[in-house]
């Protein structure tokens, strides 16, 4: 029972209605108009240079901060938010760094070097906050946590500054300590190390959104190599500097304005879909099990057909098996679980195994049934059920034992008589759990075949007119004649075919043709398989197992 989902189909007009001026095209045109106005100012005055650069870094700082904190409710991807939270205490160092640079004439009681030790902490916490981003990738981090961390480390960077342990970063007219120099080199090994671990996770976020988190990285990088090679603080280095230092914070309010702000969703979906592949391939593995039988057990030749619903994974709650239970008797079974994807597939495994293991123990599918049904109705949720035909086939007499658990009738193909075969009613596994299940015998001969099938089959083109009994009818009459798996592929491709491809439900469909042992071969087994096959029958569960 498979349906369609159009969250997806949504998603292209949810973009197409968001002004993109607010997204990375906007951000790139407000950063090409912020160095088309700050070039010039340092040539002026680098002063105001400095000043301008570090209050529109602060100020973007802020920005990312409130609008991940305030997004954080729909913003999915976690390095994101751990990205966009810990700006706040970027901005707040940077802000004070704006104020003790050199010229400002605000913290005169202070050393020299204040500015540097400022910028050392802001690039650190920059480092730090992409490193962490990384990490909370493969380990969920929560956010109020990550927040109180980076807190403290600033309110402790700070405090040591402040009573003066913080160690000195620039001496004036010497240039940078070893220290800062060795600081800067930290600094580019910790963003080097977000770097891959942003690189290795690349999946996890649209291509435009991680070229942009990529950037910024290699562009910090770079800023910090140009800050440890500066003697002058009014320097050419110090200038290229402090241009890429903003050029890479820019790139992170692109980031995250352009997922949080001009696009909330499409993160989302696009997680999503991902985790959906991820499922719809552990569910097609399960499937791809279920729909592994043997072409023959001994006097059963098969052949079988299966479509999803969705087209594009053979992933239902759809399943059918052939196997041997006991020696002279071939078991057979084909069924469908409510619902799709990984959970109906679960779910099938559990029928599957379910059955398998209570044939083994009896040859009569009645008796199978019941006990299937029982244990499945405690597994199963109160809203979950399964159909199913199971048969067992005495393999040298053409003895063939039938019960249904609310599945649709076999057709049987006999010469030129193709008909339904009347198979007694019975509820669907796990619907009553005090159900005695009736079973019909039928003699087959050979060269019989039993054609099998889920409702899915009959539903096909349901939106116009369904495939429907008739028509499996006739077009069974009309391929009769042909090997097992053509008869298959033959009844699939017809209901296709009506259907336009627009299938309703999972379609499976199992074909089994008998083949009775000629006189000679029973002969030649010293009549062992008639005599088990006969008494058997009548013997109890333990004395077959």
């Amino acid at each position: 029972m498979t349906t369609r989902c159009g969250i997806f189909g949504h998603m292209a007009d949810t973009r197409s209605n968001v002004p993109s001026g607010l997204g990375t095209r906007g951000g790139a045109i407000l950063a090409v108009a912020l160095f088309a106005i700050l070039l010039p100012t340092s040539r002026y005055n680098y002063l105001l240079f400095h000043s301008l650069v570090e209050m529109v870094a602060a100020v973007v700082a802020f920005s990312v901060f409130v609008i991940a904190w305030n997004t954080r409710r729909i913003v999915s991807n976690r390095y994101l938010l751990v990205l966009g939270v810990t700006q706040l205490f970027v901005g707040a160092v940077l802000f004070l760094h704006l104020l003790s640079y050199k010229g400002m004439g605000v913290f005169t009681a202070y050393q020299a070097d204040l500015p540097t030790q400022l910028w050392i902490v802001a690039r650190l916490l920059v480092a730090s906050s992409f490193l962490v981003a990384g990490i909370s990738l493969r380990r969920p981090l929560r956010i109020g946590a990550v927040f109180i961390a980076f807190g403290i480390a600033t309110a402790l960077a700070l405090s040591a500054i402040a009573v003066g342990v913080f160690p000195t970063m620039h001496v004036e007219g010497v240039g940078l300590t070893p220290v800062k120099i060795a600081a800067e080199y930290l600094t580019m090994l910790i963003a080097a190390g977000a770097f891959l671990l942003l690189h290795r996770n690349r999946n996890r976020f649209e291509r435009r959104v991680v070229v942009l988190l990529m950037s910024a990285i290699v562009t910090m990088i770079l800023a910090e190599l140009a800050f440890t090679l500066y003697v002058d603080v009014y320097g050419a280095l110090n200038f290229v500097g402090h241009l890429l230092a903003l050029g890479s914070i820019m790139l992170i309010y692109m980031a995250v304005v352009d997922t949080a702000l001009v696009r909330p969703y499409s993160l989302l979906f696009f997680e999503l879909k991902r985790r959906e592949e991820a499922e719809r391939e552990i569910a097609d593995t399960l499937q791809s099990a279920m729909l592994m039988a043997p072409a023959r057990v001994d006097t059963l030749e098969m052949g079988h057909a299966y479509v999803s619903a969705t087209g594009l994974a053979r992933v239902g709650g759809d399943f059918f098996d052939l196997f041997e239970p006991a020696r002279g008797f071939v078991s057979f079974v084909i069924g469908d679980v409510c619902g799709k994807g990984i959970e109906a597939a679960a779910s099938t495994t559990m029928v599957r195994a379910t059955i398998r293991g209570f044939a083994y123990h009896d040859t009569d599918p009645g008796a199978v049934l019941r006990q299937s049904n029982e244990s499945l109705a405690h597994q199963f949720a109160t809203d979950k059920f399964a159909t199913a035909i199971y048969g067992v086939l005495g393999s040298d007499t053409g003895r063939l034992r039938l019960a249904s658990a609310g599945h649709p009738a076999p057709v049987l193909c006999r010469g030129n008589d193709v008909s339904y075969v009347d198979i007694p009613r019975n509820p669907p596994l796990s619907i009553r759990t005090d159900w005695e299940f009736e079973v019909n015998e039928i003699q087959l001969e050979d060269g019989d075949t039993l054609i099998l099938f889920t409702d899915g089959l009959l539903d096909a083109g349901w939106h116009t007119e369904a495939f429907g009994p008739e028509r499996i009818l006739e077009h069974a009459a009309r391929v009769a004649g042909l090997p097992p798996m053509e008869i298959a592929d033959a009844l699939l491709s017809a209901a296709r075919a009506h259907a336009g491809d627009d299938l309703a439900d999972d379609v499976a469909i199992l074909v089994l043709r008998y083949a009775a042992p000629s006189p000679t071969t029973i002969a030649g087994a010293g009549g062992f398989v008639a005599n088990v096959s006969t008494a058997a029958s009548t013997q109890s569960p333990a004395a077959i197992a």
